[in-house]
């Protein structure tokens, strides 16, 4: 029987997962492979996996979120100024990346940059 999507094995799935594919740059295409789930399932046949949509407007959001406010925000605490840049890159394929990137100078007047890759 599936884990219902408040279970706490499948959020910890879902943000693994979505923090797999922001860190190693893994197309979101990847995660609807059937190669992948049956990898995945052999180790736990009760998690569902979300599509495409649900991960970058649902999961991703909420990491994202918590991203900004456990690295971004406090290094932003410094700063008065800063240049934030978001670029999404979609292809007819599916392979879609995107990148959050925040820099400034900190009170050292060194460059800083966070980013948030997906």
């Amino acid at each position: 029987m599936p884990y219902s999507h408040n279970d706490f094995q499948q959020k910890q799935f879902e943000e693994d997962l979505a923090l797999f594919i922001a860190k190693e740059l893994v197309p979101l295409s990847f995660i609807e492979t059937p190669f992948f789930w049956r990898l995945v399932l052999k180790q736990n046949p009760h998690l569902n996996f979300p599509c495409r949509r649900v991960l970058v407007n649902e999961i991703l959001l909420k990491i994202t979120k918590k991203m900004k406010e456990k690295y971004i925000s406090l290094a932003l605490e410094s700063c008065n100024t800063c240049i934030v840049s978001f670029e999404l890159w979609m292809s007819r394929a599916g392979v879609d990346v995107f990148v959050f990137i925040v820099q400034f100078l900190n009170g050292k007047w060194e460059l800083t940059r966070s980013q948030v890759t997906g």
